[in-house]
């Protein structure tokens, strides 16, 4: 069983322009990410590392590392109709993972994933009693459907609603022979490694940006 992670990076982005070579604090989003999947290759809790990109700039940089493998990415792959479990299949392929391999996803959106949390997702999945894994928010709120259904019954205090966790789209693991028979990265028995609000930050928007930005220069 070997434990695989690509860090899938594209080149195209719709809502913040160029979006993965931006800086948060003195690093790109991209270094933060890769930094953190190689430290734990040079643990021992990663086997291969890839990363799949189409963006010269990043091709260029990960030659600095010696067990980095990239996977150029086809343009075709940049648009937006390719879902997330689309672009793990097919990672998955292009790293030749087999069906008892734990896969990793390693997402450069999330700068304040804690690695320790990466590796407790790695650590609950070759376990064997989960099949997939992924560092969660935790929320409990007052919440209700697009329709303006509650979500909740009566009107209790927020501290005895029940809490739901928020996937922080970080990194996601599961069991390939899992991911294959479901198409779907949230098999069944998942392993959430908690986290709060700053961690589960993840940059998809100008604003996002800033609040990353504006956190960053607190934790210098």
């Amino acid at each position: 069983m070997a434990v695989i992670c690509v860090v899938p990076i594209k080149k195209e982005s719709e809502r913040v322009k160029n979006k993965n070579i931006q800086k948060v604090g003195d690093q790109k989003l991209y270094e933060i990410c890769i930094n953190k999947v190689a430290a734990l290759q040079k643990q021992g809790h990663i086997d291969r590392v890839y990363v799949d990109t189409d963006i010269e700039e990043i091709q260029k940089w990960i030659k600095r590392f010696d067990n980095v493998t990239l996977i150029k990415r086809n343009p075709r792959r940049s648009h937006y109709d390719m879902s997330a479990n689309d672009t793990m299949l097919y990672d998955i392929v292009q790293t030749n993972a087999q069906p008892e391999d734990v896969f990793c996803h390693a997402f450069i959106t999330a700068p304040f994933a804690d690695v320790l949390k990466m590796r407790d997702c790695i650590k609950a999945i070759k376990s064997g009693k989960y099949n997939s894994a992924f560092i969660g928010e935790r929320i409990q709120s007052y919440t209700f459907t697009e329709d303006g259904v509650k979500c909740f019954e009566g009107m209790p205090s927020t501290q005895d609603l029940p809490p739901v966790y928020k996937d922080t789209c970080a990194f996601n693991v599961t069991k390939v022979k899992e991911f294959k028979k479901n198409n779907d990265r949230y098999c069944k028995d998942v392993f959430i490694a908690k986290c709060g609000k700053v961690e589960g930050i993840d940059i998809d928007t100008p604003e996002d940006l800033e609040m990353a930005r504006a956190i960053a220069k607190t934790r210098k």
